[in-house]
């Protein structure tokens, strides 16, 4: 009776290996990829990632694209919080923190108490604000002390904002009225916002002719905006 041994051939052997390799490889990658799918975290420049992705350097980018439902800001650390803006100059990512007060921000609020004007006039007052670079809006005013005038006569506080040598300057009178407080302790309070021209569209100024008539519905005029 013979008995046949059959012995791998080198090739099948190196196949064999070949193939506990490729086991291996793929029992590696799908514990990489599980372990990525539980902490997804990618860290540039940084071992330890505070969120889905952190970048320790500069960064450039064509388009972001956020999140579409973003969970709002808590109200008691709105405080806390800066704005991301562009630098148009550089196109630089910078951070805008409003809270500074050498700087505007988004908005700006300031109230100029004028002491012992002329009566309750105020012809011109200079706010020294750079009209080339903010736009300023009154919104509120008022005199603090009592007017006279004749039983006839009405009239409402008249204050305002106008820019000479590009700077703001404010007025406010209550006409055909008079103060009877010239002592020095009369005031206007005026409250004004302020807003950088980077934030602000300026549309050219609006020129309509009303033709002697106090109604005019403008029809064929063009919408400032769409």
């Amino acid at each position: 009776m013979y008995f046949c041994f059959s012995y791998p051939h080198e090739s099948q052997l190196a196949i064999i290996e070949l193939l506990k390799i490729m086991k291996t490889i793929l029992v590696s990658l799908a514990t990489l990829l599980s372990t990525t799918t539980m902490f997804a975290q990618v860290g540039i420049n940084t071992d330890t990632p505070r969120g889905a992705i952190e970048v320790n350097g500069d960064m450039v980018s064509n388009q972001l694209i956020f999140p579409k439902n973003l969970a709002p800001v808590e109200a008691d650390i709105k405080k806390s919080y800066n704005l991301l803006v562009q630098n148009t100059v550089t196109n630089n990512i910078e951070i805008l923190d409003v809270r500074t007060t050498d700087n505007t921000g988004i908005a700006a609020l300031v109230t100029f108490e004028l002491i012992a004007p002329n009566g309750d006039w105020v012809e011109s007052f200079n706010t020294r604000i750079d009209a080339t670079k903010y736009a300023l809006v009154v919104l509120s005013g008022y005199f603090s002390e009592n007017i006279t005038g004749s039983t006839t006569t009405s009239a409402l506080p008249g204050v305002g904002a106008k820019v000479v040598n590009n700077e703001w300057t404010l007025n406010a009178d209550y006409p055909a009225l008079n103060s009877t407080v010239t002592n020095g302790t009369q005031k206007w309070v005026i409250t004004c916002s302020i807003f950088p021209k980077t934030y602000v569209k300026i549309l050219p100024e609006q020129t309509v002719n009303m033709n002697n008539s106090g109604i005019n519905l403008n029809e064929g005029g063009t919408p400032i905006l769409n």
